[in-house]
């Protein structure tokens, strides 16, 4: 079942940075010291970035693909840390059912990685939702570095917004979800 189709007067919105750009990995790592909140990553650039720089994300949610090609092997190997792996199909374009709960099985037992057959680039949809007030949230922007976020009430209601009728309208909307 799909929660969320993306609709053309959407993508500018998804497209902006929502959070902090970070160019280089050390001032990502200054903004992120100290910090107790969990940490989600979606995207395998990204997640292999915070791998190699020695941060385990709480969540991670990758589709084995960069830009459109299968990762390395070698990729794939440190890809596979250790934590609880979930998998999910979510075609591109879409939030669907599946992916939505496994984030949230995700979330509740971490460490955890989704595996995403088809498309990850709208978890953010999912995390932003059922994610705690503090988590920090990390993607990459391709050409131009990572994005972070702490997940506040705004980001909360800007995405509930967003779905906004999107979906099938019954008990299993986001705005239900746990």
């Amino acid at each position: 079942m799909v929660v969320y189709e993306l609709r053309e007067d959407d993508l500018d919105v998804l497209r902006m940075v929502h959070g902090k750009l970070f160019e280089d990995d050390n001032s990502f790592v200054v903004w992120l010291d100290g910090r107790k909140d969990p940490v989600v990553t979606i995207g395998d650039r990204v997640t292999l970035t915070l791998i190699s720089l020695g941060i385990v994300p709480d969540l991670a949610i990758i589709d084995m693909v960069e830009r459109r090609r299968p990762i390395i092997k070698e990729h794939r190997r440190a890809l596979n840390y250790e934590s609880r792996e979930l998998k999910c199909e979510n075609p591109a374009g879409v939030v669907t059912q599946a992916l939505w709960d496994a984030v949230s099985e995700g979330l509740r037992e971490p460490p955890a990685r989704v595996v995403v057959s088809g498309e990850e680039d709208l978890a953010a949809i999912p995390v932003t939702m059922l994610a705690p007030l503090g988590s920090v949230v990390v993607y990459g922007m391709p050409g131009r570095g990572m994005v972070a976020y702490a997940i506040n009430e705004g980001h909360k209601r800007a995405v509930s917004s967003l779905l906004a009728g999107h979906g099938s309208g019954d008990d299993h909307r986001p705005d239900k979800a746990d």
